[in-house]
């Protein structure tokens, strides 16, 4: 398994870096986007009930959890599922339109599968 932990450290590092809609985003309610009296988006601070926010947090989680799959999986040794379960991952994180936490685990992955 020497072979992968660079894969492994790369896995490590992602999990827990990634928990919900971090970013700028407008306010929703009930899949509505909330406006205000001038019609205009009225941005989410953190304080309302979000449905961006419970809906990043989780996919975060369960992007989280096929991370953890793909750990375990490599440390068994069964790289092929191991990568199904970090691509999960990427697929995941990719709804919310990119991938910087699983999609550079995942290339490391490939790259060290590649090499094997």
């Amino acid at each position: 398994m020497s072979d992968y932990a660079a894969a492994i450290a790369a896995i490590e590092e992602a999990q827990g870096s990634w928990h919900g809609a971090d970013w700028t985003h407008e306010l929703a309610i009930d899949g509505r986007k909330v406006l205000d009296d001038d019609g205009e988006p009225i941005y989410c601070d953190g304080t309302e009930e979000c449905q961006t926010c419970d809906d990043a947090e989780e996919d975060a989680a369960e992007a989280e959890d096929a991370a953890r799959d793909a750990l375990a999986s490599l440390r068994s040794g069964d790289v092929g599922e191991a990568l199904k379960s970090l691509e999960l991952a990427v697929r995941i994180e990719n709804h919310w339109g990119d991938s910087p936490t699983y999609g550079p685990a995942l290339d490391v992955l490939r790259a060290a599968h590649g090499a094997a």
